[in-house]
């Protein structure tokens, strides 16, 4: 058969469009002559995360839930796992670039192995000791931030860790100190690479991606490897480009999944994002609490155990997504065995809760609305 190359791939599919559906695997992708938007099969989530744009030359992709991007095959390689021959193959299938040749079908909790990416358990030995190594309590910024968010204790606890801003030089500190630390930890240079937090070539081999989202934030769940999130220092960056996980490390479990498992409580509060959890746990401590990725999230089956026997509360923000992903999140809370679903949204006029605790609205008679186990 025909050997096929990155141009030939690429320039076929710049040709053919803005073609969300066979990039994503999503039939709800709405496509337009330039571009097109689809959900993230790496998030897993119902929300239209992915833009992908047709540029002069090629096609890219990019989740700005997740951070996973590319061009055709990058993008197509990335959220399907597959190794780059086999990538380039398969869309050149699809493509039509080889007469007679027809695409597999590969669900997606079957994916090849792909060689850039580590398993899950080594990669979280690296984030857990990237955080150890870089405690929040070392960097005043982050410090003075969360406090002023009135988070900072709990975030200390849940072992947030932040790196650091102030630096010489990008590429000295973090190929000479951010690599180097882990290495003494015990961790190869080429399995550090591997883990998504940095360039793995080019001229920027070694540093750090997204060097502002500087807080490291673990989520895990009772048996899933710890993956870490990072998150912007301040709220003035676009909200999609505030948060990141490692590209092909997304969160399995919500936030505070660990924690909201082994808590005796009988009643069970979902929210958005984990400072969210920080804030509700602080002012409601009775309560279990757990913080989706975003509003478009959807509780998976293996969550099961989260909803079993407990009274839920739907606590989403009070802009137009979480508005509108309330009532699907009550019915599948109640699917998963949950006893009762019901909607608690912060106090007016606040439109998160960690926006509440800010401003003082946790009082007594709030807290009697809701039924504490």
């Amino acid at each position: 058969g025909r050997t096929l190359d990155a141009v030939d791939i690429n320039a076929a599919w710049l040709n053919r469009g803005a073609l969300a559906f066979a990039l994503t695997f999503d039939p709800k992708a709405k496509g337009h002559a330039n571009h097109a938007d689809a959900r993230c099969p790496a998030c897993q989530t119902d929300t239209k995360n992915v833009r992908v744009n047709r540029g002069e030359k090629v096609l890219h992709a990019h989740c700005h839930r997740c951070g996973i991007g590319g061009d055709a095959i990058g993008f197509f390689k990335a959220v399907r796992g597959l190794r780059f021959d086999v990538a380039c193959a398969e869309l050149g299938a699809i493509a039509g670039l080889v007469p007679g040749a027809k695409p597999t079908t590969i669900a997606y909790n079957e994916r090849s192995p792909d060689p850039t990416v580590l398993d899950a358990e080594k990669a979280s030995a690296i984030f857990q000791a990237l955080t150890a190594l870089f405690p929040l309590t070392c960097q005043p910024d982050a410090c003075k931030y969360l406090a002023s968010r009135c988070i900072l204790e709990a975030a200390i606890e849940d072992g947030w860790g932040c790196l650091p801003g102030e630096i010489p030089s990008l590429r000295t500190f973090h190929q000479g100190h951010a690599i180097g630390e882990l290495v003494e930890a015990g961790f190869s240079r080429e399995d550090i690479l591997r883990t998504g937090l940095f360039h793995q070539s080019g001229e920027r081999a070694g540093e750090v991606k997204w060097s502002a989202n500087r807080l490291l934030i673990g989520w895990k769940g009772p048996s899933s490897a710890l993956t870490i999130q990072r998150r912007v220092i301040g709220s003035d960056t676009p909200k999609e480009d505030r948060y990141r996980f490692p590209n092909g490390y997304g969160a399995k479990w919500p936030y505070g999944a660990d924690k909201a498992l082994t808590s005796n409580a009988k009643t069970l509060a979902i929210v958005e994002g984990a400072p969210d959890v920080l804030a509700v746990r602080k002012a409601f401590p009775d309560l279990a609490v757990i913080g989706l990725q975003s509003a478009g999230s959807t509780l998976r089956d293996e969550w099961r155990q989260l909803f079993t026997g407990r009274e839920v509360y739907v606590a989403l923000d009070t802009d137009r997504a979480g508005q509108g992903a309330t009532d699907r999140l009550m019915a599948r809370a109640v699917e998963l065995g949950a006893r009762s679903a019901d909607v608690w949204q912060p106090p007016s006029p606040f439109g998160d809760w960690n926006a509440a605790l800010i401003g003082g609205a946790f009082a007594t008679e709030l807290q009697r609305e809701v039924r504490c186990g």
